[in-house]
């Protein structure tokens, strides 16, 4: 079977190579650039939009292209190691991001964006350690999301239920979930109608950081799955999905899909119909509700607050081949994502968060003329991009996607009762630090090594720091979300230096 999985491999990458080789030599009087992405309708728009754009600020003509067959990671990871991929990649998640750049295929754009005008800092705090690697810039965000809970107004409504605030603690969010599921359900019957779905890691994630504990240690060092936070935090997971009914369980989701015709977004029309009353979701969601029609009132609210209020930030990110016969005109592109040309299209698609912050903060965003129904939510979402969002670690000693498929396989063992929540985590803590350990050991790996070497001395610094009850110093803390939480705690104080 090995065998026939190699064979499979092998094939998927020639093929994948020769589709792009073989891709037709644009006959244009133009330079033609290349953007691989998705295939939404709203991308034509914002290409036509930078055609006109670059036109009118650098007099410049441009042939530009969307590739939205080779929008798979599997095929721009090919092409790019193969060096046929287009001159401007996407990457929607910040371990592919990551990954991309292990493998040398994207170019570092530091100066440029110092000198055009997209460096770093222009954008979301949260979203800078998603493209940002040892203090060096790797493209820029088309879009950043933040995972809120959606809220269905009309279905509080229906049962008589008061709205959920805007910041809720967590007995306060349970008492209210667990009236709305006895409320929603008749006794006796099968369940159909939740207080809530969304992704549980990422519901585990938020409850897990505002008790204190994340993923990874201070300096990213190990992996800290098996902490107390973490055991607590999938305590509450397990007793909303199976005391209390307020989240769907595997086996109920199953159920919805086969009933939805596996539609991917199964949870879109559910939420709708007013089967989940809380969905969590970014704010590109509108861009579901508004062809289903959806007219109710909609507001969001945060995460359940368990004593640190947080929610956990992504990007749709923009990278530069580093092949690109075209290097100029894609720094061009980049450049045009912090303009108002752009940034006004994504607040009125409702796509993501602009990347310009700016733009979050403007009528067009806040108050989309077409959709009054949505007038309480967009604002919720940009004050949670400036106060709360946090950017997700990616520990520079093990690829993010190992990290994520080692706490997903715990997050389902433990959601399926195959193992208890201890010794999930307690495995899942263990083949994180063994990678690791393997990675740093690896012969050519020797300056990984040192840098971990020093990692190591300053979380020794920290620990002992923290033992005696003082505070840290931020430049030795390297995990963004213990930057944030030991600020809010006073365990840490801003000296100035960079971590």
């Amino acid at each position: 079977m090995k065998h026939v999985f190699v064979i499979a491999f092998l094939v998927l990458s020639v093929l994948s190579v020769v589709t792009a080789m073989l891709r037709p030599d644009p006959q244009s009087e133009h330079p033609v650039l290349y953007w691989v992405t998705n295939p939404q309708e709203t991308r034509h728009r914002q290409a036509r939009a930078f055609v006109d754009w670059i036109d009118r600020t650098h007099g410049l003509q441009v042939d530009f292209r969307i590739d939205s067959d080779n929008d798979d990671l599997r095929k721009k990871i090919i092409q790019g190691v193969s060096g046929v991929a287009g001159d401007l990649i996407d990457f929607r998640s910040g371990d592919h991001i990551h990954f991309a750049h292990a493998v040398g295929m994207i170019e570092d754009v530091t100066e440029s964006a110092r000198a055009k005008g997209f460096p770093a800092d222009k954008t979301y705090e949260a979203a800078i350690p998603e493209f940002v690697f040892e203090g060096r810039q790797y493209g820029f965000p088309a879009g950043s999301f933040i995972h809120m809970y959606w809220i269905n107004e009309a279905v509080f409504e229906q049962y008589d239920l008061p709205l959920p605030r805007e910041r809720m603690t967590l007995e306060e969010f349970e008492e209210l979930g667990r009236k709305f599921v006895e409320r929603a359900n008749p006794p006796g019957a099968r369940q159909e109608r939740f207080f809530l779905f969304g992704s549980g890691t990422f519901i585990a994630n938020a409850l897990r950081r505002g008790l204190g504990g994340d993923v990874f240690n201070e300096t990213l060092t190990a992996a800290t799955l098996d902490s107390e936070e973490s055991v607590e935090s999938m305590e509450i997971i397990h007793r909303w999905t199976h005391d209390y009914g307020i989240m769907p369980s595997a086996a109920d989701m199953a159920s919805f899909a086969a009933e939805q015709q596996g539609d991917a977004h199964v949870a879109i029309p559910l939420f709708a119909r007013g089967q989940f009353a809380l969905l969590l979701w970014g704010r590109s969601a509108v861009t579901y509700f508004r062809p289903l029609g959806l007219d109710t009132g909609l507001s969001v609210m945060e995460p359940p607050n368990v004593g640190f209020p947080n929610t956990s930030m992504g990007v749709r990110m923009v990278t530069i081949y580093k092949k690109t016969p075209n290097r100029e005109l894609a720094e061009y592109f980049l450049q045009y994502l912090m303009s108002e040309d752009y940034n006004r299209i994504i607040a009125e698609e409702g796509e993501d968060m602009p990347p310009d912050p700016a733009h979050a903060r403007t009528d067009a965003f806040l108050h989309p003329p077409d959709h009054p129904n949505e007038w309480g939510a967009h604002d919720t979402f940009a004050r949670a991009a400036e106060e709360i969002a946090i950017g997700e670690p990616f520990s520079p000693f093990v690829l993010p996607g190992t990290v994520h498929r080692i706490w997903s396989r715990a997050f389902s063992e433990i959601m399926s009762d195959r193992r208890s929540i201890h010794e999930a985590l307690g495995i899942a803590t263990d083949r994180i630090n063994a990678e690791i350990a393997s990675a740093i050991a690896h012969p050519d790996n020797e300056h990984l090594l040192e840098r971990y070497n020093r990692a190591l001395e300053d979380q020794q610094r920290i620990d002992d720091l923290l033992a005696r009850g003082e505070p840290v110093p931020l430049s030795l803390i390297r995990n963004p979300y213990y930057q944030r939480y030991y600020l809010y705690t006073g365990q840490a104080y801003d000296d100035g230096a960079e971590s």
